[in-house]
């Protein structure tokens, strides 16, 4: 199959090496795909997991959300500390009729 277009040969033979490996792929039906064993669960071990591989598990789990739970509180306790520093230096949000008169004069400028 000859492709005409305007795109350099090496992109063109790259093109042509993707569509005939596309041409040799299973085509594979979505119906067969959702009944696969994988799918349906049937590979799946229906023994009882071993004792030490679950105390294992519940360990991990329990250190990753202590992890999840520290780094979030301090992460919050560092937003805080900023926010209550910004508010020091901004004192009160009420700007009077000159300090507006100030921006809009250097707004202008720039």
């Amino acid at each position: 199959m000859s492709v005409s277009c305007s795109l350099p040969p090496s992109i063109l033979a790259n093109l042509n090496d993707i569509q005939l490996y596309l041409t040799h792929v299973p085509c594979i039906i979505l119906n067969q795909l959702l009944r696969h064993p994988w799918v349906i669960g049937d590979c799946a071990k229906q023994d009882l997991m071993d004792a030490e591989v679950v105390s294992k598990l519940q360990k991990f789990n329990a250190r990753r959300k202590l992890r999840a739970a520290a780094i979030a509180s301090v992460l919050s306790s560092k937003v805080a500390l900023r926010t209550k520093r910004l508010r020091n230096l901004l004192g009160t949000h009420d700007l009077s009729s000159e300090e507006l008169d100030n921006l809009r004069v250097n707004f202008a400028r720039m």
